[in-house]
C-alpha cells in the first residue's frame, strides 16, 4: 500500500455550441489535492494488480461561459466555484518489463462541485441579471492503456 497526496489540475472545455441550437462553449479550470491510496498485489513474474482509490479536495474553480456564442450582445462571465470534491478509483493489470511496463483496466472519475459565485450578466454593456454556474455534478467511465518508460 502506498499512499500519496498532491496537486492536480483538470481543465474541461464544453463545446456545446458544436453539438446543439443555442449552446455554449464553457471553460472549466479546477485546482485540487488528490490524497489516495495505490495498492500492488504481485501475481509472480513481474505480474500485478493495481488498485487506485482518491478523494480528490477541491481548493479553487472557475468557469468561463461564453454565452456570446448564443448572442452576440451578451457578455462572457466568469464564475469561481469555492466548494466541491472528487472521487476517484480504478483496477488494473499490471505487467513490468526491462525498460517498459503497462497497464490495462476500468476506471471511474466523479466529481460534486457546488454553486458558483454570481457574476453581472449583461446585454449590450447594460446589466439585465445575474450569471452563475449552478450545482453540477459529472462521472467519467472508461478504461485506460497506460505505457511506462
Amino acid at each position: 500500500m502506498t499512499p500519496y497526496i498532491g496537486v492536480g489540475y483538470r481543465y474541461l472545455n464544453d463545446n456545446s455550441h458544436r453539438k446543439y441550437i443555442g449552446g455554449y462553449e464553457r471553460k472549466s479550470n479546477y485546482i485540487y489535492s488528490p490524497i489516495g491510496f495505490e495498492f500492488n498485489i504481485g501475481l509472480g513474474n513481474k505480474w500485478f494488480i493495481k488498485e487506485i482509490m482518491e478523494f480528490d479536495y477541491f481548493w479553487w474553480g472557475k468557469q468561463k461561459s461564453y454565452l456570446s456564442d448564443t448572442d452576440p450582445g451578451l457578455n462572457d462571465p466568469s464564475n469561481r466555484q469555492k466548494q466541491g470534491y472528487g472521487l476517484r478509483g480504478s483496477l488494473a493489470l499490471r505487467k513490468q518489463f526491462k525498460i517498459v511496463g503497462f497497464e490495462f483496466g476500468p476506471f471511474i472519475k466523479y466529481w460534486n462541485i457546488k454553486k458558483s459565485t454570481k457574476e453581472i450578466l449583461t446585454f449590450y454593456g447594460v446589466p439585465v441579471d445575474f450569471a452563475y454556474e449552478p450545482r453540477n455534478n459529472s462521472t467519467e467511465i472508461g478504461i485506460m492503456l497506460v505505457f511506462r518508460f
